[in-house]
């Protein structure tokens, strides 16, 4: 009769190996020896394992832990630790402060010099681990729209860092081809994010879904289909062979309880543009055509009073007499 014990929360690690002296004793577990370093269970599962420096973090599916490797750890009387010398492969573990883990999706995770970043769908969050702790960067503006994007059914979350950009890119994919027509609001669509460390906020929606990306020699690839592409391509925004439009959502009301007067539209740039309409939740508008001056591009607002609503600020006079009596 054969038993077997699976330790979901446990670590073994076998004999030592040195290429300068040919010394190979990964085949090796000695039980009389002490290879095996446990966590406490309640944590979870241990989903992923990221060598950062000489630690070895430990990410579960409740609970990102540091493990000292060749030290331990000893407290002092004032409870501040202090690192020292020891025999032991792995020495003391410590959680991270924060309930947060990588809940059991490890394909999140991607890495950049010392930090880190994952998501915990249990939570809602999306998090970075860097030298000051967890941080969790989804609340930086867009803590709803993961929150309600996490609660979906996924094939896969995956994270990728582009070193040429220093982005974050997180993947939300159904298995579906991306549609560009359809509403990043739309929770039950496939979607890429990116998170940019030196603004502290998420700069961009993506248009391409990947099944998993690195960088390599300063170019960025990522793999669809289980073909592999470069994005450092001249050709703008396109992905996978597939051509998609570039469109910019502005945020010109950031005070929702005061309402703007908006005269004019101008940008800086060297590309033709064109305005449909422009709309607010209370009025509607038109744009005139882009005067060019200097690089720079102008166009006024008309607004589209047609039905002359006097209870508008743009309706302007007393209006027109209905009879004189005299």
């Amino acid at each position: 009769m054969v038993f077997e014990d699976h330790r979901s929360s446990g670590l073994i690690y076998s004999g030592l190996y040195n290429k300068n002296t040919s010394l190979n004793e990964l085949n090796q577990f000695r039980m009389a020896e002490l290879i095996t370093k446990e966590l406490d269970p309640t944590y979870g599962t241990i989903q992923k394992l990221f060598a950062r420096n000489s630690d070895l973090i430990s990410f579960c599916e409740d609970k990102v832990v540091q493990i000292a490797a060749d030290k331990d750890i000893i407290f002092n009387a004032d409870g501040n630790p202090q690192l020292v010398a020891s025999n032991k492969v792995l020495g003391q573990s410590r959680p991270f402060v924060g309930e947060y883990g990588i809940s059991k999706n490890p394909e999140s995770f991607a890495s950049s010099s010392y930090r880190a970043y994952f998501t915990d769908k249990q939570r809602g969050a999306v998090l970075r681990l860097s030298m000051d702790g967890l941080t969790p960067i989804s609340d930086a503006g867009m803590k709803d729209w993961f929150r309600d994007k996490l609660k979906g059914t996924y094939f896969n979350i995956v994270g990728s860092y582009d070193g040429n950009k220093d982005t974050y890119n997180l993947t939300f994919d159904t298995g579906a081809e991306f549609n560009a027509s359809v509403d990043f609001k739309d929770t039950a669509s496939s979607v890429t994010v990116s998170y940019k460390e030196d603004v502290k906020g998420w700069v961009s929606f993506r248009s391409f879904i990947q099944e998993a990306g690195l960088t390599v020699t300063n170019t960025y690839f990522t793999l669809r289909d289980g073909e592999l592409y470069s994005h450092d391509n001249e050709t703008r925004n396109n992905f996978y062979t597939q051509q998609h439009a570039s469109f910019i959502n502005a945020i010109f009301n950031d005070i929702p309880t005061s309402v703007k007067n908006f005269n004019t539209l101008n940008y800086s740039g060297d590309l033709g543009w064109s305005v449909d309409s422009i709309e607010t939740d209370i009025e509607s508008g038109a744009s005139s055509p882009f005067v060019t001056k200097e690089n720079k591009h102008f166009s006024h607002i008309y607004n589209n009073n047609e039905a002359n609503d006097t209870s508008s600020f743009g309706f302007q006079g007393i209006g027109t007499a209905d009879n004189i009596d005299i």
